[in-house]
């Protein structure tokens, strides 16, 4: 007589809670003033993350070095804590500027994220992707996993794009590999432009992720080159 093994129930999973995400302009009046301030976007970004994804999103505009100071102190007397924190300023390898007349080295911004404990960090800013500012971004804030920006200067097209996927990564802790390799494609093909991702995991302290940057110089005039209109 066959003895027919118990099946188990699995206890069905508890869902996640909802994403926290700030969306916040560094020198919001000089982005304007410039025509790089991507607030349309953003808001359109910030109303589908948080009514369809009830993710708890916060917007902030910073221009002066008070603003700069009132923010994190609202942030800190409210003890708030953001999983996808998206940031929009000029910046080169070296600094960020983080409001009028005031640019932060990259160790002065990590040491600034840190008490919003960010898991997911989105960069865009000219040269914020390259490895230097990622390495020290990791060590500094332990809780951040992933980081996306561009290695080269970025346009507002490219800026555009990245604030168009705050809705996915509100609702994906992590990002399918083919999901990203297709949103790098599409970022080349239509900016002409390069997207970068950081793991914790893969990358942190691995010295050889310099070479990803030189690889990134030789290739952006390459990819320049083949998004120029064939001669007629």
């Amino acid at each position: 007589m066959r003895v027919q093994k118990s099946s188990r129930v699995r206890a069905p999973r508890k869902p996640l809670p909802p994403q926290s995400v700030l969306i916040i302009h560094f020198d919001a009046a000089q982005l304007r003033a410039e025509g790089l301030h991507l607030g349309s976007v953003a808001c359109t970004s910030a109303v589908v993350s948080k009514f369809l994804l009830d993710s708890d999103v916060e917007q902030r505009d910073v221009s002066t070095p008070d603003e700069l100071r009132y923010t994190m102190d609202a942030f800190q007397a409210h003890k708030r804590k953001f999983d996808l924190v998206v940031v929009i300023a000029h910046s080169n390898d070296q600094v960020i500027r983080m409001a009028r007349d005031t640019c932060a080295s990259w160790t002065d911004f990590a040491n600034w994220l840190r008490p919003l404990r960010p898991r997911r960090l989105v960069l865009v800013a000219c040269k914020a992707g390259r490895w230097p500012a990622a390495q020290t971004l990791f060590e500094t804030n332990r809780a951040l996993t992933r980081i996306y920006g561009c290695p080269a200067n970025v346009t507002k097209d490219l800026g555009a794009y990245m604030v168009t996927f705050i809705p996915y990564l509100a609702a994906n802790r992590r990002p399918k590999d083919d999901h990203v390799r297709i949103a790098q494609v599409l970022t080349m093909a239509t900016t002409g432009l390069q997207l970068r991702e950081w793991r914790r995991t893969a990358d942190k302290d691995r010295p050889g992720c310099v070479l990803y940057d030189l690889v990134s110089d030789m290739a952006h005039p390459i990819i320049q080159q083949l998004r120029r209109p064939l001669p007629r």
